[in-house]
């Protein structure tokens, strides 16, 4: 995500373009502790989305709420920050990173907060896990090496393995439905762009590079598309687009002079869910496949970083 990537020591938040931190952090009130206890979290609305926020104050805490919003249910208490939530392919794991130990680690926890267990140990950040369909793998973002570049492990984190070797920054991955490829960000040429290359890191392929800055990129459940943040300059509004897989038909589906970014596909592939700052503090909102109907699901300032899960 472009507003939350750029600055350290901040969470999903890592460098993806050097400077602008666009965003303070604000204490905010969660939601009334009522509304837990009428809805259950039971999936309603289509699924689970888990994201990050700041609402506890600066150190990101991780919840879990109902798709249409309600139910909004805290899962980390610790005194870290806690990000990048991912759900595994059957929703029962969400795999995230965490500061709590000095340095960003990945993580899993069960969706009802329970059996936490730590995954890696490295001594530079570890972000961005993306599951591999089956479940099995895990494909993450990591500073280990010096520069960002992505590894692949097995879902316990052993055979830790790195599948991109270079002097530029290669991150935020995310796996085809069908888990042979890897779409992923990369600066090869200066500019952010979206690639795609094998899941053992062979045949790179450009997908979107031009002279804006295109980044995180979230292919549909069907294979057939993927979405993307694109910005011209760091200063800039950013919007989420759609692309065929293929990246030769773009289509823009936010249009405003705010920050919209982080797009992922609900697990049927007939919604989004997306942050942006157009009230005034970053908030979730769902939308349209075609950009249209977009509504707001969470009130909370500082709302980051969807994953959706199905029921």
């Amino acid at each position: 995500m472009f507003s939350r990537t750029n600055h350290l020591p901040h969470p999903a938040v890592i460098t993806i373009f050097a400077g602008v931190g666009l965003l303070c952090s604000l204490m905010c009130s969660a939601p009334s502790s009522s509304e837990s206890q009428i809805v259950p979290l039971d999936g309603r609305g289509g699924g689970y989305i888990a994201f990050q926020t700041e609402r506890h104050g600066p150190k990101e805490a991780l919840y879990v709420m109902n798709a249409d919003g309600t139910a909004q249910t805290r899962l980390t208490t610790n005194a870290g920050s806690n990000v990048c939530p991912a759900f595994s392919p059957d929703s029962r794991l969400i795999a995230f990173s965490s500061d709590r130990t000095g340095d960003y680690e990945i993580y899993v926890i069960n969706r009802d907060g329970t059996d936490e267990r730590r995954l890696t140990n490295s001594p530079g950040y570890d972000l961005h896990p993306s599951w591999s369909p089956d479940g099995k793998t895990i494909a993450f973002m990591t500073a280990r090496d010096g520069n960002h570049e992505i590894y692949i492990m097995n879902s316990d984190g052993t055979n830790q393995t790195r599948i991109t070797n270079n002097t530029w920054n290669d991150q935020l991955p995310d796996w085809t439905p069908d888990g042979n490829s890897i779409l992923y960000s990369s600066t090869q040429t200066g500019d952010n762009g979206i690639y795609m290359m094998n899941k053992d890191g062979s045949n790179i392929r450009v997908v979107v590079n031009t002279s804006d800055h295109e980044i995180d990129g979230r292919i549909s459940p069907n294979g057939q598309a993927f979405v993307f943040t694109r910005t011209s300059s760091f200063s800039s509004p950013r919007q989420v687009w759609r692309a065929t897989i293929d990246g030769t038909t773009l289509t823009q589906l936010t249009n405003n002079a705010a920050v919209n970014e982080d797009a992922h596909w609900s697990p049927d592939g007939t919604q989004l869910v997306f942050q942006s700052d157009r009230d005034g503090s970053y908030q979730l909102f769902l939308m349209n496949p075609d950009g249209g109907n977009q509504r707001k699901i969470s009130t909370a300032q500082g709302d980051y970083w969807p994953s959706w899960g199905k029921k």
